[in-house]
């Protein structure tokens, strides 16, 4: 019988690799589905496409070749298109101008202000212009200012709006024309922490917040003029009517932490309805809201990662995907419930009995609960012995305010098809728990989450769920972070490690990081420079004494987030005491990495170092 960790897979790294397309953003207009989709193969450009919602003839492709569509708003982007009734309108990554498509395959610039970027657009009620937040750096790249700007669609002409606060999204136009609503915040916040929403009356330039003591999401209107959106006013983001009435939805919370720009959970679906993509216990649902009757109904169930939504009163595009099902680009009937992939993520082949499915885990520590998905190993030609116990991959999400996924992705099948079971850990300061949860992480960053990582790791031994001698544990960026300091606790289980671009120096990383998150660390590890100390302590490169397992490390050479030289400096501590460590570095790659040769080799390289690491043989079709 074939131990669990050499079984043999239908999931090859590069086949992995190359199949994954980046799928952004999707929005609705006309017949018409559009979205945005990054392609390893081409070095991640972004592109933008459209296909009929009713699935009927071929996907188009509208922009340029050559052309990339990308925000660098913020550092992140988001809102980097709007299909309207004016037509086509995207952000070119080159310029960072919004274009127009005259016709797929060409644009024509409408902007003309270089050391300006846009974002978040939306059309004024004559149809004459785009409305967009405007970010501008010119006097200082590192610290640029925001506004909100109307651009003209003869001239390309700017007009500003408002402007006065650090940081904008979510323009939205009142169905009659009169009113902007937006979303506002100011540093050191983070917008889930300090986003409120305000609404500007266009006739006498007069500013109002809205009442309310939580953090807002996704202001919008309803077909009618009634204003929707979303707080935390009750601990968990809520659906909130302008009327002030407030939808719960038995503890689940609906809205995402606002990394990019124009992210939507939010859908007006007729005159007192609404559809919300929500989330408990790390899995998500498209819920519908009967306004009249307070009433919520289940639509797409097998849907259970849900990360961007869009409609109308009848019809819905999702970037969705659920245990059995990559994410898609899904359109939905909401009269027939009848739905189609206008898009899949992958192109392989993910049979039934290849496809391991998320369970949601509470693990009960000292410190208290943690959350998780636990995806078991699987595939159709093998299984565990009887006793047998598999190699675990204890895997931490960056972020930090971030979470796992739920969709059934190649990545994770990689691992489990071949007999590894993956604890994905939504450790303390995670999404989609509660505010309380995620502010669990608040001065404690570095501690908390490597204590719940070795907490999880702890649980599943115990629970004869694997084996002790085979513990792995792996992260990237800020979840690279995480995993180094969980490797410098006493007593930790792992045996293997493989940390991807992680962020080992916090000084740097935290003062020297752009604008939009530069007052994030003073939550997470203390006021900037009152609690300097903090932040040296908690950096891995001050603990390298206690770090003592063989470590993969993976590097873009062009990060200009984490250093190349905190991993060169990690790793040679780590050779000198001589333990086991590879280090993979691609000199084209920067934080994040693009390139379906880059992601092959970092997923097959780290399948290699922690099949040496437990002494399990490596298969060549890894590749």
């Amino acid at each position: 019988m074939t131990r669990a960790g050499e079984w043999p897979s239908p999931f090859g790294a590069t086949a992995v690799a190359q199949g994954g397309l980046k799928l952004a953003q999707p929005s609705l207009y006309g017949d018409h589905a559009y979205w945005l989709e990054g392609r390893p193969a081409e070095r991640g450009r972004v592109a933008l496409l459209r296909h009929r919602h009713d699935g009927r003839g071929e996907v188009e492709e509208l922009t340029p070749p050559e052309v990339s569509v990308r925000s660098r708003i913020n550092g992140y982007g988001g809102g980097a298109y709007l299909a309207c009734e004016a037509g086509a309108f995207f952000v070119d990554d080159r310029d960072q101008q919004v274009w127009r498509v005259e016709a797929p395959g060409r644009a024509l610039a409408l902007s003309a202000a270089p050391g300006l970027r846009f974002a978040d657009l939306a059309l004024d009620a004559a149809g004459a212009g785009l409305i967009a937040v405007c970010e501008d750096g010119r006097e200082d790249p590192h610290r640029p200012t925001q506004r909100l700007v109307a651009i003209a669609l003869d001239d390309g002409a700017l007009s500003d709006l408002t402007s006065g606060r650090d940081f904008y999204a979510y323009p939205s136009l009142s169905p009659d024309g009169t009113t902007l609503s937006f979303l506002a915040w100011d540093l050191p916040d983070m917008p889930w922490e300090g986003a409120r929403r305000w609404t500007l009356d266009l006739a006498s330039g007069a500013l109002a917040p809205t009442a309310g003591a939580g953090c807002a999401f996704q202001p919008l209107w309803g077909a009618t003029g009634q204003a929707w959106w979303a707080d935390d006013a009750a601990g968990r983001f809520e659906l909130v009517r302008g009327d002030g009435r407030r939808f719960a939805d038995g503890g689940r919370e609906c809205a995402l932490p606002l990394w990019n720009l124009g992210m939507r959970c939010l859908v007006p679906a007729g005159a007192d309805a609404m559809v919300v993509a929500s989330v408990a216990d790390g899995l998500w649902q498209l819920r519908r809201l009967d306004a009249a009757r307070g009433s919520w109904s289940t639509l797409a169930p097998a849907l259970t990662q849900v990360e961007h939504l869009a409609g109308d009163a009848t019809r819905l595009v999702v970037l969705a995907g659920g245990a059995a099902a990559p994410l898609a680009i899904v359109a939905l009937d909401l009269a027939s419930g009848a739905s189609r992939v206008l898009r899949a993520s992958t192109a392989l082949h993910i049979a039934p009995d290849d496809a391991s499915a998320p369970e949601p885990v509470r693990i009960v520590s000292a410190a208290g609960t943690v959350h998780g998905l636990w995806w078991a190993p699987r595939n159709a030609r093998c299984a565990l012995g009887a006793g047998e116990r598999p190699p675990l991959l204890v895997r931490c999400h960056g972020g930090p305010t971030a979470a796992a996924s739920s969709a059934c992705e190649a990545r994770t099948l990689f691992w489990t098809s071949r007999g590894y079971a993956l604890l994905d850990l939504d450790y303390r300061g995670s999404w989609g728990y509660g505010r309380d949860y995620r502010r669990a992480l608040d001065g404690a960053w570095g501690e908390a989450d490597a204590e719940d990582a070795v907490a999880a790791a702890r649980w599943a031994i115990a629970a004869g769920r694997a084996d002790p001698a085979r513990i792995a544990i792996t992260g990237s960026s800020a979840g690279g972070f995480t995993a180094l300091n969980a490797l410098t606790l006493p007593d930790q289980p792992f045996r293997s490690a493989a940390i991807h671009y992680g962020i080992a120096e916090l000084v740097s990383a935290m003062t020297g990081t752009h604008r939009f998150e530069s007052g994030y660390g003073e939550r997470l590890l203390g006021p900037w420079p009152a609690a300097r100390a903090i932040y040296e302590a908690r950096s891995p490169l001050s603990r390298l004494a206690r770090l003592a397992t063989p470590t993969l490390f993976t590097q873009g050479l062009a990060d200009e987030v984490v250093l190349p030289d905190q991993t060169e400096r990690l790793a040679a501590a780590l050779a000198a005491r001589g333990l086991r460590v590879v280090v993979r570095r691609y000199p084209d790659e920067g934080h994040g990495f693009r390139a379906a040769a880059t992601v092959a080799d970092a997923l097959a390289s780290e399948l290699e170092f922690h099949a040496g690491s437990f002494g399990l043989a490596h298969h060549a079709e890894a590749w």
